[in-house]
């Protein structure tokens, strides 16, 4: 999780496309991503060691089109948990352009600058699900682990269909004991959905889907091809993982409250892919990545593969029909496990 500078050839290519490299406005009270909302991500892949490739991406909130405004919205999404909650997600749309700059050989001598591809794309993300919070999912995670390392007391689950009283029990002692409030039980609850708008974004970033892929293990990817594709996809919270990140070497305001949230993908039952999203409120600037500020993605099994993203730059507009108002900031982080 150490930072990873942006190699030369990256930085000027980014002073010749005017994408800022640094420049994080202070988190702030908002529930719109618009014009004027912009996100500079770093993303590195390492290989083999020291080999490095990097690339520049961009997110920038949009005017919708007449064809984006007319487009049918899903329908609602309703989820149950174990707590007798009944939870609907509903779609709220936010217009961004996507926009990818590289590959960069981030070697300290490189042995011939290519020029970078740029690709970009606009797309639609689901603001509900983007705004829903990693990091108080990081607090009631960590507490209800911790809770059950004591004392047994039951998990908390979720699923279409609602639960019956006598299932329900368990999960009512477990939320008492651990104090679950009920935004904490929602950001819970749509988790998964939520963490599926998130690799929307990866998805529909021009080549950042290609990036990621070369993290996978190739012997789950041929045996996705052979066996007719993916049967199962699983994530599982790591809470014996999750710890408070450091806000300011995240380019947080200090006291800004900040998570490390380690997730295991598992797909067709195998561990696939482990990410650490670092996460913090959802609000502008970062209301348009979902509060993730940073993240490491690890094949499992080979510590020499990975990928890292990080925010560089996170700009909001202030829109005309909300007023700026400063989150507090020094709260007291649950998490006490040591940050890795």
């Amino acid at each position: 999780m150490a930072p990873i500078a942006p190699c030369a050839d990256l930085v000027a290519a980014a002073e010749a496309s005017h994408v800022p490299l640094e420049g994080i406005d202070p988190p702030r009270e908002g529930s719109v991503v618009g014009p004027g909302d912009a996100v500079t991500a770093l993303v590195t892949l390492c290989q083999g060691g020291m080999r490095r490739t990097q690339w520049l991406v961009r997110l920038e909130g949009v005017t919708p089109g007449a064809k984006e405004l007319a487009a049918r919205p899903p329908p609602p999404r309703t989820l149950y948990t174990s707590v007798g909650g009944r939870h609907e997600y509903s779609y709220t749309p936010a217009f961004v352009s996507l926009r990818t700059i590289g590959p960069f050989d981030a070697a300290d001598h490189p042995p011939k600058p290519a020029k970078p591809h740029e690709k970009n794309a606009r797309t639609a993300l689901n603001r509900d699900f983007l705004a829903l919070g990693a990091d108080r999912a990081a607090v009631a995670s960590f507490r209800i682990h911790n809770a059950n390392a004591n004392a047994p007391k039951g998990w908390f689950e979720v699923r279409g269909t609602p639960y019956t009283a006598a299932e329900t029990n368990a999960g009512w002692k477990l939320a008492e004991t651990v104090g679950l409030t009920d935004a904490e039980e929602r950001t819970l609850c749509g988790s998964a959905p939520a963490l599926d708008s998130y690799f929307g974004i990866v998805e529909q970033t021009p080549g950042l889907d290609e990036i990621l892929f070369k993290v996978l293990d190739r012997s789950l990817i041929w045996s996705v091809i052979l066996h007719a594709g993916v049967s199962s996809v699983h994530f599982r919270f790591l809470p014996d993982e999750i710890s408070v990140a450091a806000a300011t070497q995240w380019g947080l305001p200090d006291g800004t409250p900040a998570y490390q949230l380690p997730i295991m993908i598992e797909i067709n039952h195998r561990p696939t892919l482990k990410l650490t999203l670092v996460v913090t409120r959802p609000k502008p600037p970062f209301l348009a990545c979902a509060g993730v500020v940073g993240l490491l993605a690890e094949r499992p099994g080979d510590p020499e593969t990975y990928l890292t993203l990080r925010v560089l730059s996170a700009r909001a507009a202030l829109a005309a029909t909300e007023k700026a108002e400063p989150l507090r900031t020094g709260q007291a982080a649950t998490p006490t496990a040591p940050s890795r």
